[in-house]
């Protein structure tokens, strides 16, 4: 009898943990564009062809509205924000295509993978605001006019791709503000532009800086390698002044002249290090002691 009741709890017992797992894989929907977006197409489209579909039964079904919950893919399709500010209405964008920017826009948890591009469609410097930014393979950003520019507003920016910036010409403005990427560990490419930073920025990113970009250096940054024009710099702090009188095509004052440039390598190569030292010690004290 009483191998029986357990037998019976450990079944209502799995049953429910069953229950449980099923209801929270079911709470978070996947969706989908299975069109490019034109004009007047937005990012919050839903009940057309070239708005947000679900996946079912290898169908893909209209979305009816927009879920704060859901995970949605643009599926190598382009995507186009709102002419006016309007964040987007789901929990995570993942984006492989070309993000069309009409608006100063934000977003809760933004992935760019493989082939994502963020382009400017009016005039001005258009800001994404990110929460969580995941940076993976190789995104662009790019403006085929030179009074069109980006904002990156990232609390949080992760993972270890290529971030390559693209201006039309030197006068494109990129512009910096973000709080936290120590956990960044991919590449600033800094191709053709005018770059500004709203605060000092730390990663383990590498930065690389060609001779067609112009830095308004008014801030600390810290990096793990920096490159500028054909040059590898190694370890050390370079001063804006410093900077400025070796590479003075590049570096500008902007509004103040105490910005710098700290190269940190590799921290495990500093472990690595350390390590050695310290295992090359103990063999020494057991050899005295031998």
């Amino acid at each position: 009898m009483k191998s029986s009741l357990q037998s019976c709890y450990r079944a209502l017992l799995t049953a429910a943990f069953i229950s449980i797992g099923l209801s929270s894989l079911q709470a978070q929907t996947s969706y989908y564009l299975t069109a490019s977006q034109t004009d007047p197409r937005q990012w919050n489209t839903v009940s057309h062809a070239q708005g947000w579909h679900t996946l079912v039964d290898d169908t893909y079904v209209q979305a009816t509205a927009m879920d704060a919950t859901g995970y949605y893919y643009s599926n190598g399709f382009n995507l186009r924000t709102p002419s006016g500010a309007t964040p987007f209405g789901g929990a995570r964008l993942t984006l492989d295509a070309t993000l069309l920017m009409r608006n100063s826009q934000s977003i809760s948890h933004l992935q760019a993978v493989d082939g994502a591009t963020f382009t400017v469609g009016v005039n001005g410097v258009m800001s994404l605001t990110a929460n969580l930014f995941e940076q993976s393979g190789t995104t662009t950003y790019a403006t085929t006019v030179s009074s069109r520019g980006h904002g990156l507003i990232y609390s949080t920016l992760t993972g270890n791709g290529t971030m390559a910036f693209n201006g039309f010409e030197k006068a494109t403005s990129f512009v910096f503000n973000i709080t936290d990427a120590s956990a960044y560990a991919g590449t600033f490419q800094f191709n053709q532009g005018t770059f500004s930073f709203q605060q000092d920025l730390s990663s383990a990113a590498s930065l690389a800086i060609t001779a067609n970009s112009v830095v308004n250096l008014t801030h600390g940054i810290t990096t793990r390698s920096l490159t500028i024009g054909t040059d590898t710099l190694g370890a050390g702090t370079y001063s804006y002044s410093w900077l400025n009188s070796n590479y003075e095509g590049i570096f500008t004052a902007g509004s103040v002249e105490n910005g710098f440039i700290t190269v940190i390598p590799e921290p495990s190569t500093y472990s690595l290090l350390a390590g050695g030292v310290a295992l090359l010690a103990l063999t020494r004290r057991r050899r005295q002691v031998s």
